[in-house]
C-alpha cells in the first residue's frame, strides 16, 4: 500500500495545486540543514535533554518556544474562563487523524497540545524554527486540519490553534505568537472542506497549478511541466513594457517572479544547473570558479580589534555593524531575569526608543482565499 502524500503541512498545497498529490507520491523528503536543525529543536522542546549538541544561540530558541507556547495557555485559560485548578491532559507530538467515517484522510503530529475535558476545550500549538514568515493562525490550513483532528480524537467544544516563531525578530513584520479558535459549527465547517479538497486531489488527472505558496516546497516542482512553463514566462518579457502587458500575461510574470524569488528554489535550480554543466547537458554555459569570500565569526573579538588595535571609536563601530533587536533581545535576558520574552522585548523598546524607527512597508499582494473560517483570539 502506498501512503497518502497528503498531511497537515502541505494541505495548503493541495488546496492551490490538486495535482501536487500525485506528483509527489513516492518522492524522498527534501533534507537539508535546516530541516536537521528543526528536528533537534522540535526533540528539545519535549525533553530538556534533547538540549545537549545544541549551541547557546538554538537553547535559546527552544526556551523562548516554550515561553510562547505557556503565553497560549494562559490567554486561553484568561479567554474561556477555565478556573486554574481545572483538570487538564497534555504532551508533545501527539499522532493526529483526519477521518471520514473509519478511513484516514491524512495523519499529522502536532508540537504541544492540551486538553481540558470539563471545558472541552483544546489548545494546539505548532513551533516553527524557520527563517520564513509562515501563515498566520486564523489563514493556516496546517493548523486548520490539526483543530479538525483533535475534534476527532476528544470531545472539542472550542479548538485554539496557535503559531510560535520563535525567530520572528529576524523577519520584517513577523508576529512570534498567532492565535485561532475554532468552535463547534466551525469545525464542521472544516471539515466538511478538508473532504472537499480530498475529492479534488484525488480526482484522475488533477489539475496542476503552479503558484508561490503550492511551488516553495513541493518535491516535485523540478519535474513538473507546469512549473517549468510558469518560470519560462518569465522569457521574452521586457522590463520597459511591464505596465503594456495584458491582465493574464502581467499575473503570469507576477507568480513566476514570486516563484523564483524563492531562496531554496533559486539553490535547487542552482545546484541543478552545476549538475548538467558538469556533465554536458546544458550547451552554452560552463562554471566558473569564485572567489572565497571572507566573514566575521566573533563579533565581539572584532569589535575589540578595531576599538583597541586599529583605534575605532564607539561610533565607527556602530556605523561598520547591523545591530538586530532580536538578537538584543536575547542577549538582554542572559544579563536580566524577565518573566517572558515578551517583558524583555517592551523593556528593550522603551530603553531604546529614541533610535526605533517604526516602518510599515507597502501592501504584500497575495492570492484572494475564500477559505476562511477560523477567528483570531
Amino acid at each position: 500500500m502506498i501512503r497518502s502524500s497528503t498531511s497537515p503541512s502541505n494541505l495548503h498545497r493541495r488546496v492551490r495545486c490538486p495535482g501536487s498529490h500525485a506528483a509527489e507520491l513516492g518522492l524522498p523528503n527534501q533534507n537539508s540543514e535546516y530541516a536537521e536543525e528543526g528536528t533537534r529543536l522540535h526533540a528539545a522542546l519535549e525533553d530538556s535533554a534533547g538540549c545537549e549538541g545544541l549551541d547557546e544561540k538554538q537553547i535559546e530558541l527552544v526556551l523562548s518556544t516554550r515561553e510562547i507556547f505557556a503565553e497560549v495557555i494562559e490567554r486561553t485559560v484568561a479567554a474561556m474562563a477555565i478556573p486554574p485548578d481545572a483538570p487538564f491532559s497534555e504532551g508533545y507530538e501527539r499522532e493526529l487523524r483526519v477521518r471520514s467515517k473509519l478511513r484516514t484522510i491524512m495523519i499529522g503530529h502536532c508540537d504541544h497540545w492540551r486538553y481540558y475535558p470539563d471545558q472541552k476545550v483544546l489548545v494546539i500549538t505548532d513551533a516553527k524554527f524557520g527563517f520564513i514568515e509562515v501563515t498566520p493562525a486564523p489563514l493556516n490550513l496546517q493548523l486548520r486540519a490539526y483543530a479538525v483532528m483533535g475534534s476527532q480524537e476528544w470531545d472539542v467544544e472550542h479548538a485554539v490553534v496557535a503559531i510560535a516563531q520563535p525567530r520572528a525578530g529576524m523577519i520584517d513584520d513577523a508576529e512570534k505568537l498567532t492565535i485561532a479558535q475554532y468552535d463547534r459549527a466551525d469545525l464542521d465547517l472544516a471539515h466538511a472542506q478538508i473532504l472537499e479538497w480530498e475529492c479534488e486531489w484525488l480526482k484522475p488527472f488533477a489539475p496542476r497549478v503552479p503558484s508561490e505558496d503550492a511551488c516553495r516546497y513541493c518535491r516535485a516542482k523540478l519535474l513538473c511541466n507546469q512549473y517549468a512553463e510558469r518560470m519560462g514566462s518569465l522569457k521574452g518579457d521586457v522590463v520597459a513594457g511591464i505596465a503594456d502587458l495584458p491582465e493574464d500575461r502581467f499575473a503570469l510574470l507576477f507568480e513566476a517572479l514570486k516563484i523564483a524569488a524563492k531562496a531554496d528554489t533559486q539553490k535547487a535550480i542552482l545546484a541543478e544547473a552545476r549538475v548538467r554543466v558538469a556533465e554536458g547537458r546544458l550547451p552554452g554555459y560552463r562554471l566558473k570558479p569564485n572567489a572565497a569570500r571572507r566573514s566575521i565569526t566573533d563579533n565581539a573579538k572584532a569589535s575589540a580589534i578595531l576599538r583597541d588595535g586599529l583605534a575605532f571609536t564607539q561610533d565607527e563601530i556602530a556605523e561598520a555593524s547591523s545591530l538586530s533587536l532580536g538578537e538584543a533581545v536575547t542577549v538582554l535576558r542572559r544579563k536580566v531575569k524577565f518573566k517572558n520574552e515578551a517583558e524583555a522585548t517592551k523593556c528593550l523598546r522603551d530603553a531604546m526608543a529614541t533610535v526605533i524607527e517604526l516602518k510599515t512597508p507597502e501592501p504584500s499582494v497575495v492570492p484572494v482565499s475564500s477559505h476562511d473560517v477560523a477567528r483570531t483570539v
